[in-house]
């Protein structure tokens, strides 16, 4: 069967997408959701919906990776809909809460490692 049908190859490394997806938005989202939810009162299903979205997106890209079968727009799709439960979820915050944050992340060092203790 290889012989006959060979596997689809492209010219990008499709791995690359998944990997920023999981770095950049699935893993600070998850540690994100929970402060957003406890501390700002925000609704727990918009911030699930949000979260639900981005793993969509992530596993359609897994697919991609594993060339079972390329979604060009599916991603995009789920990842324009988590930014859209986002944006609700920013939308309720008190105007208030958000100049505290604000602030708060103002105030940090930026030139300081973050890994240094």
């Amino acid at each position: 069967m290889s012989v006959d049908c060979p596997a689809p190859t492209f010219s990008c490394d499709m791995s690359q997408l998944l990997k920023k997806a999981s770095g950049r938005v699935s893993g600070p989202l998850g540690r994100t959701i929970p402060t957003l939810v406890e501390e700002l009162d925000s609704d727990p299903y918009t911030a699930d919906d949000a979260v639900q979205a981005v793993l969509q997106a992530e596993a359609m890209l897994k697919s991609n990776n594993a060339r079972i079968k390329v979604d060009w727009t599916g991603p995009v799709e789920m990842l324009t809909l988590a930014n859209g439960s986002l944006e609700d979820i920013l939308a309720d915050i008190e105007p208030e809460d958000l100049k505290e944050a604000e602030d708060r992340v103002a105030a940090c060092d930026e030139t300081v490692d973050p890994r240094q203790p």
